[in-house]
């Protein structure tokens, strides 16, 4: 695995979810956290994507590929359907717009991380895309170990 980490400010940066289930919920919920201005386009949405509709953009309908647009700083493809979210990826390239295909960790080019926000520190854990739940272990244990610090 050859990827850097890099912490951007989100605030204000306009970021496109292809998908409305339960992994898009907690990417979205997480950005929204950070301050970055989202649009979610999904038929239906998870209740965490319902909640932000009030701050943020929801359309329910089907994704159509004009919808991608060089507006965007990053796109996220997640939805339950591989065909779809490879459609997004190849579209992202084409307007050369950093993407993450959820369904197949080749097409990403970039990875979304466990993060871990405290003591005055933010920690993003990604692994090789392939084992989340060794990244999840590793994130509660540095968690845990976070406990005794203050970066304040």
């Amino acid at each position: 695995m050859n990827h850097f980490p890099l912490f951007f400010d989100l605030k204000g940066r306009k970021i496109l979810c292809i998908g409305g289930g339960r992994v898009a919920g907690r990417r979205v919920s997480l950005l929204a956290h950070y301050g970055a201005v989202l649009t979610v386009i999904a038929p239906a949405v998870s209740p965490d994507i319902h909640m932000l509709s009030d701050e943020h953009q929801v359309i329910r309908r089907t994704m159509q590929l004009s919808d991608i647009t060089s507006d965007y700083f990053v796109v996220l493809a997640a939805t339950d359907d591989s065909e779809v979210n490879e459609a997004v990826g190849r579209r992202c390239k084409e307007l050369n717009i950093p993407v993450n295909v959820a369904s197949n960790h080749h097409l990403c080019d970039f990875y979304f991380p466990a993060v871990i926000e405290k003591s005055g520190a933010v920690i993003g854990i990604v692994g090789n895309g392939v084992d989340h739940i060794g990244v999840k272990r590793l994130k509660e244990k540095i968690d845990e170990l976070m406990n005794d610090v203050n970066i304040d």
